[in-house]
C-alpha cells in the first residue's frame, strides 16, 4: 500500500512539474580553451530543458574518439509552497588534438517545443607540449591502451561498417529512386537500433522497409574478408526539384560480440593458458553510412503539353461506368483508375468537364499502394458519383492523363473511351425530369380555422378612381424584369469569363481546397495514422501554393516558393516558415518521440501559415 502511495504522489509532482516548470533556454557548448597535441579532451553540450533532434557539429581538425554521449537530469524543488523542476541534457564528444594551431568547432542545433536554438561555437588552440607534459601523456595513453586491453576491444572499421547505395545518379525531377542501406559485418552482431535517420532535404520518402521484418543476409568477398552482408533499410525517394541534391549519412548503434583474451595474471596461467577459453564480450559501436549526391534532371520542356501536372513514371489508365441507361435521379458510378509506378499519393484527380445538368460529386479518392523492395507502386482510384436532373442525352467526352516516362524520356498521353448516358424519364416523375412526391392521409389534418363564415356586419365602401395603367405599380412591373435580365446576363458573362480564367478561379478556390485537406489531416491525427496525417498536410501546402499562385506541378520547389512571396511582396519569415512546416513533414515521419504532440503542433502551425499569407495578400 504504501509503495502504491508513493508512485501516486511521484506521478502528482511530475505533472505539477510540468505545469510549473518555466524559464528561458540556454544551450551552451564548452570545453578547454588550450590543450596539447596528443590530449583528450570532452566537447560538452548542455541546454536546461528537454530537447529533441540534437544535431552536433563537424569536426573535421580532431579526432573524434567517441559521441556524442548523450544524459539527461532533473531536480524539483518546493518553495513556499510551490513545485518548480529544472531539467538539463547533455551532448559529450570526446576528442584527440592531432596537429598544432587554432581551430573553431561550429555551433550545434536542437529543437525544444518546436522552436530550434543554436549554441555558441568555441575557438581551441592546440599547442606543442613540454618534454614531461608528452611523457605524461604517453603513459596516460598506455594505461588507457591497458585498460581498454582489459576490458573491451574496439570493433574496427574493417570489422563491421555501414554503406548507402543509390540505384540511379542521374534522374529526372520526379522520377523514383531507391537507396539501399547495408551492413557489413565479419563479426557476430547481437542487435541494432537507428539513432538518426538521413535528411532527404528536396525528397518526398516512402520507407520501403516492413516493421519488425528480419533482414535478408547475403555474403560477399572483399579484399579477401568474408563479410555477412543485411539490408537494414530502404527508402523509395521522389526528387522534388532540379540541381544537384544531397542525402545525408544515416547512423545506427550496433551491439557485437568479440572474442577477448582473459588477462593472465602469473605463470601458471601462462602454462595452462589456451585460445579454448577466450571470452566473449558484447561492446557497443556506433555506425554512420557514406552520404550520396545526385543529379537530378529537370523534365525537357519540348513537346510538354499544358495539361501536364508533374506525374513520372509509368502509368496506365483504366476507365468504366457502372450503367448507362438509367432514369431521372438514378445514381451511376464513374471509376478511374490510375496503376503503375511512381508517386501515387501526388497524383490530381483529373479534370472532367460533366453536361450542365448532371449533377456530380467530389471523387472518392481509394488507394492501393505497394511498398516493395522493387519501389512504389499500386494504384489511385477516383469514384464519381453522377446524377441526372433531367431527361435526355449526356455525353462525357473522352478523360485524359498525361505523364512522362523517365524511361522513354518521353510525355505521354492516356486517353478514355468516351460515355453516353441515356435517360429516362422513368415512374414518379412529370415531363420536366422533376420528381412527384405522394402526400400520406396522415399529413392532411382538420383544422378548426379552415371555414371562414359570412360576415354580417356593416362596413364602409369607398370608391376608387387609380387606374391601374401608367401607374406606379405598372411601371415597376414593366421596367423590373427588364432590369433583372440585363443582371443575369452582366453576371452569366463573369461566370463565362471566371470558368475560362482557370488561374483566377484555382486562386480562389486555394484556400478552399487547403482547408479541406487539413481537415482530412486532423482526421488522420485523431486515429494516430502518421503517414497519412504527414502526407495530407504536405499536399494541403504544395496544393495551396500551387492553386494560389498558379504554379505547376513539374516547378514546385522551394526555390519558386521564395521567389514567389518575394515577387508578391510576402514577407520572407512567412516563406522559410512555410518550407520548415514542409521539412518538418518529411522530418516527423520518422523521427523519434511524442508524434501525438508533434502532429498537433504540425496541424497547428500549418493552418496558421496559410492564414498568415492570406492576410499578407490582402494587406499588399
Amino acid at each position: 500500500m504504501n509503495k502504491i502511495r508513493k508512485h501516486i504522489l511521484t506521478f502528482v509532482l511530475v505533472i505539477t512539474a510540468v505545469f510549473v516548470y518555466g524559464g528561458d533556454v540556454t544551450f551552451t557548448a564548452q570545453a578547454k580553451s588550450t590543450v596539447v597535441i596528443g590530449e583528450r579532451f570532452n566537447l560538452t553540450f548542455s541546454i536546461n530543458a528537454q530537447g529533441s533532434r540534437f544535431r552536433g557539429p563537424q569536426i573535421n581538425d580532431f579526432n573524434l574518439l567517441s559521441g556524442p554521449n548523450q544524459s539527461t537530469s532533473s531536480s524539483m524543488q518546493f518553495i513556499q509552497g510551490q513545485m518548480t523542476q529544472s531539467v538539463n541534457q547533455s551532448f559529450t564528444y570526446i576528442l584527440q588534438a592531432v596537429k598544432e594551431g587554432t581551430f573553431t568547432i561550429p555551433a550545434a542545433t536542437i529543437n525544444v517545443n518546436g522552436t530550434d536554438y543554436q549554441s555558441n561555437s568555441l575557438t581551441i588552440t592546440v599547442v606543442q607540449g613540454s618534454g614531461s607534459q608528452q611523457q605524461g601523456q604517453k603513459q596516460q595513453q598506455q594505461q588507457q591502451q591497458q585498460q581498454q586491453q582489459q576490458e573491451s576491444t574496439q570493433a574496427s572499421s574493417e570489422e563491421i561498417f555501414l554503406k548507402a547505395f543509390v540505384n540511379k545518379n542521374n534522374p529526372f525531377q520526379g522520377e523514383q529512386i531507391i537507396v539501399t542501406y547495408k551492413i557489413y559485418t565479419s563479426i557476430p552482431v547481437s542487435q541494432y537500433t537507428i539513432d538518426r535517420l538521413a535528411a532527404f532535404s528536396g525528397f518526398w520518402s516512402e520507407n520501403l522497409t516492413k516493421e519488425n521484418e528480419r533482414p535478408n543476409q547475403t555474403n560477399e568477398v572483399i579484399n579477401g574478408t568474408n563479410y555477412t552482408v543485411a539490408e537494414v533499410r530502404k527508402i523509395a525517394l521522389f526528387p522534388q526539384r532540379s540541381g544537384r541534391l544531397t542525402i545525408e549519412p544515416l547512423e545506427m548503434e550496433c551491439v557485437v560480440q568479440k572474442r577477448v583474451q582473459r588477462q593472465r595474471q602469473n605463470i601458471f596461467d601462462d602454462f595452462f593458458f589456451n585460445p579454448f577459453f577466450e571470452g566473449v564480450q558484447n561492446i557497443r559501436t556506433t555506425l554512420k553510412s557514406n552520404a550520396l549526391t545526385v543529379n537530378v534532371k529537370s523534365l525537357p520542356s519540348q513537346n510538354r503539353t499544358s495539361e501536364f501536372s508533374g506525374n513520372v513514371g509509368r502509368f496506365s489508365l483504366d476507365v468504366s461506368i457502372d450503367k448507362t441507361d438509367l432514369d431521372v435521379n438514378d445514381a451511376a458510378n464513374l471509376k478511374v483508375k490510375i496503376s503503375g509506378n511512381g508517386n501515387l499519393r501526388m497524383i490530381e484527380q483529373p479534370n472532367i468537364v460533366f453536361p450542365p445538368n448532371l449533377e456530380t460529386y467530389d471523387p472518392r479518392v481509394e488507394d492501393n499502394i505497394n511498398l516493395t523492395a522493387s519501389g512504389v507502386s499500386g494504384s489511385r482510384t477516383f469514384n464519381y458519383l453522377l446524377i441526372p436532373r433531367s431527361v435526355g442525352e449526356f455525353k462525357i467526352n473522352p478523360i485524359v492523363f498525361n505523364y512522362f516516362d523517365p524511361i522513354t524520356q518521353k510525355y505521354e498521353t492516356l486517353t478514355s473511351d468516351a460515355f453516353t448516358l441515356q435517360v429516362e424519364r422513368g415512374d414518379g416523375t412529370n415531363s420536366e425530369g422533376t420528381a412527384v412526391t405522394a402526400v400520406s392521409r396522415e399529413s392532411v389534418q382538420y383544422i378548426g380555422s379552415d371555414i371562414r363564415f359570412l360576415k354580417n356586419d356593416i362596413f364602409p365602401l369607398h370608391k376608387k378612381y387609380r387606374i391601374f395603367y401608367k401607374s406606379l405599380l405598372f411601371w415597376v412591373l414593366i421596367i423590373t424584369p427588364l432590369i433583372l435580365f440585363i443582371l443575369f446576363v452582366i453576371i452569366w458573362r463573369q461566370q463565362i469569363k471566371l470558368a475560362s480564367n482557370t488561374a483566377l478561379l484555382r486562386n480562389r478556390m486555394a484556400t478552399k481546397m487547403a482547408r479541406k485537406r487539413l481537415k482530412a489531416a486532423e482526421g488522420y491525427r485523431k486515429i494516430n495514422d502518421y503517414n497519412n496525417f504527414y502526407d495530407e498536410v504536405a499536399r494541403a501546402l504544395w496544393g495551396y501554393f500551387n492553386f494560389k499562385f498558379n504554379i505547376p506541378y513539374s516547378d514546385l520547389s522551394k526555390d519558386a516558393l521564395i521567389k514567389t512571396f518575394a515577387e508578391k511582396n510576402i514577407d520572407e519569415t512567412i516563406a522559410n516558415n512555410f518550407i520548415k512546416i514542409i521539412d518538418d513533414c518529411e522530418f516527423a515521419r520518422y523521427a523519434p518521440g511524442d508524434k501525438t504532440h508533434t502532429m498537433e503542433q504540425i496541424f497547428k502551425d500549418a493552418f496558421e501559415i496559410i492564414t498568415t499569407i492570406e492576410k499578407a495578400l490582402k494587406m499588399n
